[in-house]
C-alpha cells in the first residue's frame, strides 16, 4: 500500500504540475489511494487542464480580434495626419506642411503612410474606387466638380458628415460639413 500511495501522490503531483491547474488536493486525498483511484483523479486533472486550455484559447482568439478591431486603418490614419494640418495655409500647387492646395494635402497626407497618388483632383477622382455618399468612411476622398469629368476639388471625409480640405486662397486647411459643400460629385477610396 505504501508504493500505492507514494505513485497516487507522484502522479497527482506531475499532473498539478503540468497543467498548470488549482486541483483541491485535499478532494484527491479523501479517497482511498490505490491505483484505480490514481488513474481517475489523473483522468480528472487532465480533463480539467484540457477545458482550461480551451477556454484560455478562446478568451486569447477574443483578445487577438479586439487588438485587431483596435488598429486604426489606413484611411483613420489618414484622417489623423489630416487633422494636424489644420490651420496650414492653403498654397496654390502647394504640397508641403509649409502650404498645401488640396490634391497637394491629399497627397502629401496619403503619401505619409505610402500610398501614392497624383498632385491633381481628376486623376485621383479616376484612380479611386467609387463610394456612395451612404458607405463614405474616414480616409475616403470626396470629388466637387460639375461633373464627373470635370472634377476641381478633392478633400479627405472624416466622419459624421464632414471631410477636411485646403480650400482656397486666403483660406486654410479645415473641417467643414459634406451637406453645405457645393458641386459635391462622389467619393472614392484610395487605401
Amino acid at each position: 500500500m505504501t508504493r500505492s500511495v507514494g505513485r497516487t501522490f507522484a502522479t497527482a503531483g506531475l499532473a498539478l504540475a503540468l497543467a498548470g491547474s488549482c486541483i483541491p488536493v485535499h478532494t484527491a486525498l479523501a479517497q482511498p489511494l490505490d491505483d484505480t483511484t490514481a488513474s481517475q483523479g489523473l483522468e480528472q486533472v487532465i480533463s480539467g487542464a484540457a477545458e482550461s486550455t480551451q477556454s484560455a484559447g478562446k478568451a486569447a482568439s477574443l483578445v487577438v480580434a479586439a487588438a485587431q478591431a483596435a488598429q486604426p486603418t489606413t484611411g483613420e490614419r489618414a484622417v489623423r495626419i489630416a487633422e494636424g494640418y489644420i490651420g496650414t495655409p492653403y498654397v496654390y500647387g502647394g504640397a508641403t506642411p509649409a502650404g498645401f492646395d488640396c490634391s497637394g494635402f491629399t497627397m502629401y497626407c496619403y503619401s505619409q503612410l505610402g500610398v501614392s497618388l497624383t498632385h491633381n483632383a481628376q486623376a485621383q477622382y479616376n484612380a479611386s474606387s467609387k463610394v456612395s455618399t451612404a458607405d463614405l468612411q474616414p480616409g475616403d476622398l470626396v470629388f466637387f466638380g460639375s461633373s464627373s469629368s470635370s472634377i476641381y476639388h478633392v478633400g479627405m471625409y472624416v466622419g459624421n458628415g464632414q471631410y477636411i480640405h485646403s480650400p482656397q486662397t486666403g483660406e486654410s486647411v479645415k473641417i467643414v460639413s459634406l451637406s453645405s459643400a457645393h458641386n459635391y460629385v462622389g467619393g472614392g477610396r484610395v487605401a
